[in-house]
């Protein structure tokens, strides 16, 4: 018994031994990695920020995410821990756009905003316009425009005013389909001026799939679409009706439908 109990406390302090060496070994890296962290050497100073108007604005939003500590001892603005995600995410939500934010050693921080193609608008219900791209992405903030540049979508309720900026508004195919019949359309000079998204779109939360459109033309008539046709097909067939069938009636013109495969409806006021 006596032999046993002796083994138990030997090995006791053998263990104590080890904790207390990998403690003291765990608080000595502590400290060196906390002192080196403070160097100057490597604590982000500068930000650069490209494709953005207002350089300033962006410059101290970076800045305050530069400030301050972080898991208490260690300085935000470390080259090695600084929190990239973080500002991006800050930007995203305060819908400035979507950035690329990278660390250039030892003591840069560049912001390189998205530059893209706008091919339609949305505005909210709250009086936020937005650009969206042809891959049906929010990318940047719109000015209210008396007469839209873009096709203007708009949807029958507020399906998705909880959108910002980096958010999907469409699903890719959705606005894919879109955008190519707007521009086969302006091939043949039928100008699409809105887009009001119909079917499922009315009935989810951004993406929105869209299964049919009314598009709202130039000359104050409208065309009735489906996905599931091809942007091709749809503005060869509406050209056609156009030149064919309802040639001098144009300016009369309600509207065309294109929904029902193989058939072709319009109304002449």
């Amino acid at each position: 018994m006596d032999i046993s109990r002796r083994y138990r406390k030997r090995k006791e302090k053998r263990l104590i031994r080890i904790v207390l060496f990998a403690l003291v070994i765990a608080l000595f890296v502590t400290a060196l990695l906390t002192i080196i962290s403070w160097v100057p050497f490597i604590r982000i100073k500068k930000v650069n920020v490209y494709g953005y108007s207002n350089v300033s604005v962006i410059e101290n939003v970076a800045m305050e995410t530069l400030k301050g500590r972080k898991w208490i001892i260690f300085p935000r603005n470390n080259f090695f821990i600084y929190d990239k995600n973080e500002l991006q995410n800050i930007l995203k939500n305060k819908e400035f756009g979507i950035a690329d934010v990278k660390t250039d050693f030892p003591q840069t921080l560049s912001i390189t905003f998205r530059t893209d193609i706008p091919v339609f608008l949305w505005c909210a219900e709250n009086g936020m316009c937005y650009y969206i791209n042809s891959a049906g992405l929010i990318f940047a903030q719109a000015p209210a425009f008396n007469a839209s540049p873009l096709p203007l979508l708009t949807i029958q309720r507020a399906a998705a005013e909880k959108t910002i900026v980096g958010d999907n508004f469409l699903f890719s195919k959705s606005a894919e389909f879109l955008n190519e019949l707007v521009q086969l359309l302006k091939k043949s000079q039928i100008e699409a001026k809105n887009i009001e998204l119909l079917g499922k779109a009315t009935d989810a939360v951004a993406p929105l799939f869209v299964s049919e459109a009314k598009l709202f033309m130039e000359g104050d008539w409208f065309l009735f679409v489906s996905a599931s046709s091809t942007p091709n097909y749809i503005a060869m067939d509406t050209a056609l009706l156009l030149e064919e069938k309802i040639k001098d009636n144009k300016t009369r013109l309600e509207y065309i439908d294109l929904r029902f495969p193989n058939k072709a409806f319009y109304k002449i006021k």
